[in-house]
């Protein structure tokens, strides 16, 4: 998990100034891949949300319970990680697919999306109910 951590801390930098197409992909322990598409804080920097495009959510049969294991371990060893370099006081983070790329905040009922709110508890993410 070491090389995750470090890989996609390095992938995040790259993120920050690459365009979406050129972006390398995240492996998750599901195997499936997904990319970041932005990371935004709200204005007290208290909550940190982490935008993902994973076209894979769209296909039949896309298991929750297996998007669920992949949002926390992508919360726990890619989010947080940047969230308590960047913001170290703040103790929320969501972690959200998308099928393709979506402007926050805008509504497509063509797009599958996926959210789940998280609560920094030291090195981990305990996933919170919205």
């Amino acid at each position: 998990m070491t090389h995750f951590i470090h890989s996609s801390l390095a992938v995040l930098l790259c993120c920050l100034s690459v365009p979406l197409a050129a972006q390398e992909r995240l492996v998750l322990p599901s195997g499936n891949e997904v990319i970041v598409q932005e990371i935004l804080w709200d204005s007290e920097g208290a909550t940190s949300r982490f935008r993902f495009v994973a076209p894979w959510i769209a296909a039949e049969g896309a298991d929750s319970a297996s998007i669920l294991e992949d949002m926390t371990v992508l919360c726990r060893d890619f989010a947080l990680p940047v969230q308590q370099a960047l913001h170290p006081g703040s103790e929320e983070l969501v972690i959200s697919f998308a099928s393709e790329p979506v402007e926050f905040g805008v509504m497509n009922s063509e797009v599958v999306q996926y959210f789940e709110g998280f609560i920094a508890a030291g090195q981990d993410c305990i996933w919170s109910e919205f």
